[in-house]
């Protein structure tokens, strides 16, 4: 068996500490503000059969790491904001 130095879950905690988890309530006032945005997060497939969050800046799973990156030429600006 391989062994890896961080497992899926201590990689899930860490990113958790570094982002802001909100409830949906408190995600449609923060949105609803225009000062802060929300950035959706989701399979391609999933776009096509259910839509998208309203308003959010749409990132699709396999091309997140690309549109995160300020190096990549795919980068999305919206990443750079400061809030």
């Amino acid at each position: 068996m391989i062994k890896f130095k961080y497992s899926f879950h201590n990689q899930v905690e860490s990113a958790k500490i570094q982002i802001n988890q909100l409830q949906i309530k408190e995600a449609i006032k923060t949105h609803s503000n225009k000062v802060n945005y929300l950035i959706n997060i989701i399979d391609i497939k999933r776009i096509k059969k259910f839509g998208c969050i309203l308003g959010a800046k749409k990132v699709t799973k396999g091309m997140r790491v690309f549109f995160i990156d300020p190096n990549n030429p795919h980068h999305k600006e919206f990443f750079n904001a400061k809030f």
